[in-house]
């Protein structure tokens, strides 16, 4: 997001110290490579005095061709310095919208963590202990961070007489193997909401501790 706000102000206090001027493009050609294509815009303008330069356009939109003209705004203390107007602004839009990206991506995941934690806290002390047995530990394969997949443990609740299941609880993802420290058939501690029964924490306070000491 620093780099998106820098990026903008740098465009603006450009457009604040350039001077004006028209340009007019000479000519366009296409580079490939790969599957990527360039567009190569150079286009010819003036300065105050009347001397006429050229440089490299720094945006290229479809329907743009020889001899069209653009806004563009040099640079007074380096005259060879110019950009086009609309460059300039496509720039700024894109890198806020790149930095806001970015921040998004983090703040949302943050939020949700802060959100478990809470809930966790609450259905700590108004929750509803149901004991429950570890089905199976699997790897969330839908989530990787640096190429890993946390781990989850899938719990079942039994019912009095023992012979049906009335129950199935997730835990929240582990980054680490609770393996190590659980296995199927294992007791574990499950905290449920009384008023809605979809809304559960199962108790990995334990198993953290201990990955922590390994």
């Amino acid at each position: 997001m620093l780099l998106g706000f820098f990026m903008a102000y740098k465009n603006y206090r450009f457009a604040q110290t350039g001077i004006k001027t028209t340009g007019r493009i000479t000519s366009i050609t296409i580079s490939r490579s790969g599957d990527d294509t360039t567009h190569n815009v150079i286009i010819a303008y003036k300065i105050a005095n009347g001397r006429e330069y050229q440089t490299r356009g720094n945006f290229y939109y479809t329907g743009m061709k020889v001899g069209d003209t653009v806004a563009m705004r040099y640079n007074p203390q380096n005259v060879e310095e110019a950009r086009m107007v609309s460059g300039d602004i496509f720039s700024s839009v894109f890198w806020l919208c790149f930095g806001l990206i970015f921040v998004l991506a983090g703040f949302v995941p943050v939020r949700k963590y802060r959100q478990r934690k809470k809930d966790a806290a609450i259905l700590f002390k108004s929750g509803s202990k149901v004991e429950a047995v570890v089905e199976k530990i699997y790897q969330n394969t839908s989530l990787k961070v640096n190429g890993k997949s946390p781990y989850r443990i899938s719990a079942i609740s039994i019912d009095a007489d023992g012979s049906q299941k009335s129950g199935t609880y997730i835990s929240c993802d582990l980054w680490f193997d609770p393996g190590f420290y659980i296995k199927k058939g294992d007791s574990i501690d499950v905290y449920v909401s009384p008023q809605n029964p979809g809304k559960y924490f199962v108790d990995i306070s334990d198993l953290y501790l201990l990955s922590k000491k390994k």
